[in-house]
């Protein structure tokens, strides 16, 4: 018979639906699985076990958007393994290891993890990182398709109505400093109002601490990190790296960077730095030994390098990332590679004092490297955070327990603004669940705007629009919201693919420093920093689970919710009021009951773009319709809290 194994499940609070049954009854719970593991055409991931340990018993999976995911219903401490079969029902693997069990500890009290999704109206979630399986061909491996090992049950003290989940053990745990702020994304090159082009001659021009003149203004604002994109000497827009040990002579020196660091981190601000590890630009030492000595270079091995001749005249043909042959990639096999990246992260980590990385393009690097890459990191900072850019593809490759703590979300990014601008909240509704389902459990980096996309007000139409895609970003998406320096103020650009600048010039111009904003301006800057004064007193729009309440084209409907608190967030994209959802839109009923018998008051409401003082009551009522007390206002968004205490 296969292994015994612990695979637990923990209690979730849920006190008004605790046991009064018998400590003897065994409990069948409704388990939804989410499986990632690629098999061959005609071959399938099954669940054997639960009645019985043959292969024509076993209950099949069925594939969906990069997952093996199904419902069953499983006796509490069933014991199970996964298999692959055919569709002749023949057993191809064995999962490796020890059973998996069905359990309730019952030592651990009424516990809830605020920071994971919820389930989608099932008891258990179990999501199983990758999976090792025994082929027939393993010495090890037994062919039990037509062997009865017995059913592996044991009984165990539960309750009809035990809401359960599973932890996911591969899940990145992210420093509290990171998974709770607000963060600030600066692009320095533009930001400052740098030259294009670095003749790396001139000597350095100390702007990077011409940051003081934002150090009040970003406290006040009340964000909790600054991410700063590429500040290494370089050729260029910084993505062309050419010393990774110095700050561009544009910006200024290491000491002056050292001393802005210092004052951030004494107003509680963290600094994350943006690692451009995939590739150089040609002017660094080692592509320009290259360029020298050719194949016979030292340093050949760090780089693609193959025999012909490149467009830039080398005497060898390289790999460029994206065709682009200013930037050689970099080959993170090579134990030259690997000891100059890792030094860098050491020196930045712990000597000049940063907190993170964001990662460039590092789904263009094997997972494998980024994990020696993260035991660097954090024997150098143990609170440090790791954050991969990603855009396509399954996250989870990169992000996990011992790789990368986060991800640029660039799967939702679209859908928080597009859906304002388009008048279809289904949008958003749909990738949001969408990620939850793929990405439960991880806390990734949201956003409306970065150095790479359009400006967010040049995407807009109307007044309020401003106010409802930060109020989607900053509530209604979960994981950590990042904005875009000038994005707060209405900033606008177009890149270059849209008709802006060359080099993306016009989504990167220098800031503007408070004091030369306009009234419009300051009345967008208000808004935002009254939402993020909203976010920080309430944990629960911070760590809180997201589920989408109710909505229509226009209308939305967002619970987040904590131990301490119940928020509601509501949207009203339309140019009218109204009354409330139709009577068609039905409620999300764990999150009605959820809301039953409370009324939450206003904590902030803003219409057309402006802030709206009066107060307000939102509540569900005996029939499980939501009432407003005054309705949807005018393209609003208005934040609700279940108490008005406060962290």
């Amino acid at each position: 018979m296969p292994k015994s194994g612990n695979f637990s499940l923990i209690k979730q609070a849920n006190s008004h639906q605790r046991s009064t049954t018998s400590r003897m009854q065994v409990t069948a719970h409704k388990v939804k699985f989410n499986i990632r593991h690629k098999v061959k055409l005609n071959q399938h991931i099954s669940v054997v076990g639960p009645q019985g340990w043959r292969a024509k018993d076993a209950q099949q999976l069925q594939w969906r958007e990069g997952w093996w995911t199904g419902e069953l219903e499983l006796p509490a401490s069933c014991e199970y393994k996964l298999i692959i079969s055919s569709d002749k029902n023949e057993i191809v693997q064995w999962e490796e290891g020890a059973n998996r069990v069905v359990s309730v500890d019952e030592t651990l009290e009424e516990h809830r993890f605020p920071n994971e999704d919820p389930l989608p109206n099932c008891d258990v979630l179990a999501q199983h990182g990758p999976t090792q399986f025994l082929s027939p061909n393993d010495p090890d491996f037994t062919d039990n398709s037509d062997q009865d090992l017995g059913t592996g049950a044991q009984t165990l003290p539960g309750s009809e109505q035990n809401s359960l989940r599973i932890r996911d053990a591969a899940n990145p745990v992210i420093p509290v400093w990171a998974s709770n702020s607000v963060w600030y994304q600066v692009y320095p090159l533009g930001f400052f109002d740098c030259v294009l082009h670095n003749g790396h001659e001139e000597p350095p021009e100390d702007r990077i601490s011409a940051l003081a003149l934002w150090f009040d203004y970003l406290e006040e604002l009340g964000v909790g990190v600054v991410l700063f994109n590429p500040l290494f000497e370089s050729d260029s827009h910084g993505y062309d790296t050419t010393d990774y040990f110095k700050i561009d002579r544009r910006l200024g020196t290491v000491d002056a960077f050292r001393k802005v660091v210092q004052e951030l981190h004494s107003r509680n601000i963290r600094v994350v730095l943006d690692g451009v590890f995939n590739h150089t630009g040609r002017n660094h030492a080692a592509f320009l030994d290259c360029r020298e000595h050719g194949l016979q270079s030292e340093y050949a091995t760090w780089y693609k390098l193959r025999p012909g001749s490149s467009p830039c005249g080398d005497s060898f043909e390289y790999s460029a990332w994206e065709g682009h042959y200013g930037l050689p990639e970099l080959n993170h096999d090579d134990p030259g590679v690997k000891q100059m990246i890792f030094d860098v992260a050491r020196f930045w980590l712990a000597d000049v004092g940063v907190d993170g990385w964001r990662l460039d393009v590092a789904h263009e690097i094997s997972p494998t490297f980024w994990r020696e890459f993260a035991e660097v990191c954090t024997a150098a900072r143990t609170d440090t955070c790791l954050v991969g850019e990603l855009i396509h593809g399954d996250y989870r490759r990169w992000v996990s327990r011992d790789v990368l703590h986060s991800a640029t979300n660039y799967q939702l990014s679209h859908s928080l603004w597009h859906s304002v601008v388009d008048r279809n909240y289904f949008e958003f509704v749909h990738s949001l669940q969408r990620c939850q389902e793929l990405y439960g459990g991880l806390h990734l980096l949201e956003f409306v705007g970065n150095h790479d996309v359009q400006r967010l007000t040049s995407r807009l139409q109307e007044p309020g629009d401003h106010v409802l895609a930060h109020g989607a970003l900053l509530f209604a998406a979960g994981g950590m919201p990042c904005l875009y320096y000038g994005d707060e103020y209405g900033m606008k650009g177009l890149g270059t693919k849209d008709g802006g600048a060359l080099n993306d010039a016009d989504l990167r111009k220098p800031a503007l420093a408070p004091q030369q904003l306009t009234a419009e301006g300051q009345t967008m800057i208000k808004a935002v920093a009254l939402m993020l004064e909203i976010r920080r007193q309430y944990a629960c729009f911070q760590q809180g689970r997201v589920t989408v309440l109710a909505n229509s084209n226009e209308q939305l409907a967002v619970v987040r919710e904590d131990e301490n608190h119940i928020g509601l967030v509501l949207f009203n994209c339309s140019a009218h009021a109204v009354d409330g959802f139709p009577q068609y839109v039905g409620l999300d009923a764990a999150s009605a009951r959820l809301l039953g018998g409370k009324v939450l008051q206003r904590v902030l409401c803003f219409s057309n773009g402006r802030q709206v003082q009066t107060s307000g009551t939102a509540a569900v009522d005996k029939v499980n319709q939501l009432v407003v007390d005054g309705g949807f206002l005018p393209s609003s968004m208005a934040v609700y809290t279940s108490t008005t205490t406060k962290l």
